[in-house]
Order: C-alpha cells, then structure tokens, then sequence
C-alpha cells in the first residue's frame, strides 16, 4: 500500500485505491477476497469490508453473498457521463455567452452519439489568473466515479485538479492552445489573415485592439500582428494605436480604446484590427460618435463568434468569423474517440476564422447592446 496520508481516515484511503483499480478493470473482474486485500493493503478486514461497502453504495461494484465482489463495468454504471466544464461564475453579466454555447452544442452532439453529458457551471471571476478549479459539485462526482471523461470548455488545466483526473484514468479534451487533446482558434494565422486582407485593400496603417490576458493564445496576438506588419513593411504600431490591457467585458473599454486610438488627428490609422467581438458595440458607439465611417478611407475588422455576442452596427464592416458549433463538433469527435480508449489524431485541432465582409448594414443589424 502506498505511504498513508495523514489527517485521512484509513478506510478513505483503501477506498480511494480500490477505486482507481476498479474503474481500470473490465465489467464482471471478480476482485480479491477481503483477507487477501487486507494483506495487500496491510489493513484490517473490518477496513476493507467498509471501502468495499462505499463502491458498492457508488454502483462501481456488485458484492454477491457466497460468490464475492465484482466490478460492475463502467458502461453500466449509473449515473456514468461526460462532464463539460465552464469555470466561470454564471452570475456575472459579463460572462461571453460563447462557452454555454459550445456547450450545450456538444451535449447535443453527444446525445446522438448516445453518451450522457453534464454540464458543470464554476465560479472563476474575470481577468482573473486562476489555478484551481472552483467547482465542488464536480469534484463530489469524480470521486463517485460517475464522470467518465472531460470537456474542458472553460477550464484552465492545473496539477491541483487534472492530476485528481490521472489518478482515476478520466480523458480530458480541452479548449485552447495550451490543452492537449483538444481544439483552439489559431489566432496567430487570423491577425496574418486579416493583416494581408487589409494591405490588399490598401491599408497601411493599421492599428489593434486586443487583450492580453493569461493564456497562450491571448498572449500570442500582439507578437503575430508585429510579424504580420514586419512582413508587409509596414510601419511598428503608435503607442496609442495597440490596446491589450484591460479584458473586453469591462463596460466602455472598447469606447474608451477607440477614442484613445483617434485622439491625435495627425496620427491616426486607417484600418483597425478589434480580436474580440465583446470589444464591439462600444468601439462601434465611439465610432458613431466621432463620425468615423468605415469607408474608402478606413476599414473595421472585427472578430466575431457567429450567432454569439451580437450588437448593432450602422455601417458596414469586416468580420473574421467562427462559429461555436465547429468547436462543438471537433470535442464531440475527440471525446468519443478517447471513450473508446483510442487517442485523438490529431491530438490539436487548430480552427481559422472565416473573413466575411459586409456590405449592407441590415446585414449586420440585430438587438442593440452597446457597452
């Protein structure tokens, strides 16, 4: 038996053990008898009988008078289903609706595949860099051995909780660069993207808006829109031209950048590069408001999740689109692949924003919601 844990009941422990062996066996493996576990785990029978009471009580396994104790398998477990985790506090206003989109896509996506999925909603804050994963009813589940893998929607993956995974053996496919297997915008390839549209529209001096945040892919986008000016010969951005410290939900950060971007008459771009839809309506207000029109004279590229986020817009725009049901559908694949115990090829799905420019405004027009 491992070393013990201090401060944990001994029959917690040999539960926890018998547990992990137990979900790693095939349906109907009949275990050892309870003298023999308690040899191998150097406790008392009286030890033994009570873990082996709490699996049953969780319906990992099937005690049977004169025969023994049988693994119930997992495919027969109840309540056995897939978690998709969103760590971030429902209760907010702020909260991009983009996660339970994806979400609720890929629980419908697995319904047809006939695997059972929950989602598990956490109570991450904004702009927050967060190791833990703030989510007790999730974690009651694990332990039950009723989560059978792990969608990742909005979870950044750490030792203090993925390890608790790898000890149990449950899969987890993540959303982002930084997890593995899993899927992410490439969003290195949408700023070259959007910066070789906007030259070939004659554009030279394009200023971004962005934010920086805490994970890879975030941080990436201000060193892929230099590379992509570098490659042009385009001038290095003004000071007040890149914006990447404040998150986009924040009200009025999108108005307040943009008329920072046209404070000075004499230096003022002609094209700008918003990374996030959330920065939009108040960009859009600030925009209204300077009577700045997009135009022979100036273009707004803004990069959206389709059907997500929506707001007004009067003129016409450029948008570099992606849609949550193509994240949905890549997890569903990568998580039906690892339940059936193979790995995912490739292991990391990269998606790259569609560019769909925008001509009539009714195009663009939907509810109103400016920041």
């Amino acid at each position: 038996m491992p070393p013990r844990v201090q401060n944990t009941p001994l029959h917690r422990q040999v539960t926890d053990l018998l547990r992990q062996d137990v979900l790693a066996m095939p349906g109907g493996t009949r275990l050892a008898s309870e003298p023999t576990l308690a040899k191998e785990f150097g406790v008392g029978l009286a030890t033994v009988r009570e873990a082996l009471r709490v699996l049953a009580s969780e319906g990992l396994v099937n005690r049977q008078q004169g025969r023994g104790t049988f693994t119930v398998g997992q495919d027969k477990m109840p309540g056995r289903h897939v978690a998709l985790l969103i760590d971030q506090d429902a209760r907010d206003s702020r909260t991009s609706g983009v996660y339970l989109s994806i979400a609720q896509n890929l629980r419908r996506l697995l319904r047809k595949a006939s695997i059972n999925s929950r989602i598990y909603i956490g109570n991450g804050k904004l702009n927050e860099e967060k190791q833990a994963l703030d989510c007790e009813e999730f974690f009651v589940e694990l332990e039950k051995g009723t989560i059978s893998a792990v969608g990742a929607v909005l979870a950044t993956p750490h030792p203090s909780w993925t390890r608790r995974l790898e000890e149990r053996s449950v899969p987890m496919i993540g959303f982002g660069r930084d997890k593995t297997p899993g899927v992410f915008t490439d969003t290195d390839q949408m700023v070259h993207d959007a910066i070789d549209l906007l030259y070939s529209r004659g554009r030279r001096r394009i200023a971004m808006m962005c934010w920086g945040g805490y994970t890879n892919s975030r941080s990436r986008i201000p060193a892929a829109y230099r590379e992509a000016l570098e490659r042009h010969g385009l001038r290095g951005p003004s000071e007040h031209w890149i914006h990447l410290d404040r998150h986009p939900s924040f009200s009025g950060v999108g108005y307040e950048n943009f008329r920072r971007i046209w404070s000075i008459p004499e230096d003022r771009p002609d094209a700008l590069l918003v990374t996030d839809d959330m920065f939009g309506p108040g960009v859009v207000m600030a925009m209204m408001e300077l009577g700045v029109t997009p135009s022979r004279e100036f273009d707004l590229v803004i990069a959206s999740n389709k059907g997500v986020n929506q707001f007004f817009c009067p003129f016409p725009l450029i948008r570099l689109e992606i849609a949550p049901e193509q994240f949905a559908e890549v997890m569903a694949h990568q998580l039906e692949t690892v339940l059936r115990g193979e790995t995912p090829e490739p292991p990391l799905v990269r998606l790259v924003p569609e560019i769909r420019i925008e001509n009539e405004p009714q195009a663009v027009i939907a509810t109103p919601a400016f920041a």
